[in-house]
């Protein structure tokens, strides 16, 4: 499994900003970077939902999936 973090790049974070983007939540810019941008949508969005803790994870055989504990 891997998680998703601040820096890290790849299609996985795409998704991640995909699925941020179309609840809302811009990750300016759009770019498969776990940036700032990502970081604030992240957050803001944590926080509109009032989620504790948010992970986005790859497990084994390519399937993503978003683990919401609040």
């Amino acid at each position: 499994m891997e998680d998703v973090r601040q820096g890290l790049r790849g299609n996985i974070t795409r998704v991640l900003q995909a699925f941020l983007y179309i609840n809302g939540f811009n990750p300016d810019p759009f770019d498969g970077v776990f940036g700032n941008g990502t970081d604030r949508a992240v957050k803001d969005y944590q926080r509109t939902n009032r989620l504790q803790l948010m992970e986005f994870s790859v497990l084994k055989h390519g399937v993503s999936c978003f683990r919401l504990i609040g």
